[in-house]
């Protein structure tokens, strides 16, 4: 059984220490064993985020305004100032997805194909959030 949800970064948080504290006033070794696991899974998530993102400030850093922070709800138009030909080019910000992506495989999955980025759903992001998320949808399907 597969159990997907979206939470955000607080809401991690929290939720973790809840599994933890449950973690450590059970009695049930099986449950423990379960309790690990969905942690583990958890937190390997969040790392897997805050590398995407880090990554992808770095990479995109030339080619956008560096007046205004990057944050996940930056708008890529309107607060990073990146233009239309950069969002919509093969060698634009997919280019630059496409380069994170490959550092996170790396790093991460070492000797596991590495697919490639669509420019159409780069082209459908309209915030650093849906950027990073798009990274991370196509690195779990490896």
């Amino acid at each position: 059984m597969k159990i997907e949800f979206e939470v955000d970064r607080s809401e991690a948080i929290v939720l973790l220490k809840g599994l933890k504290h449950l973690m450590g006033t059970t009695e049930n070794i099986k449950t423990i064993k379960i309790l690990h696991n969905i942690i583990k899974e958890i937190e390997e998530d969040g790392k897997a985020n805050d590398f995407v993102f880090k990554n992808l400030d770095k990479e995109t850093a030339n080619y956008r305004n560096m007046n205004f922070p990057f944050k996940m709800m930056s708008h890529l138009k309107n607060d990073l100032k990146m233009n239309n030909p950069f969002i919509n080019s093969t060698y634009g910000l997919r280019y630059c997805c496409q380069k994170v992506l490959i550092k996170l495989v790396h790093a991460t999955k070492p000797n596991k194909p590495i697919p490639h980025i669509s420019l159409t759903k780069v082209k459908k992001c309209k915030v650093v959030r849906d950027v990073v998320h798009l990274i991370i949808e196509v690195y779990e399907s490896i």
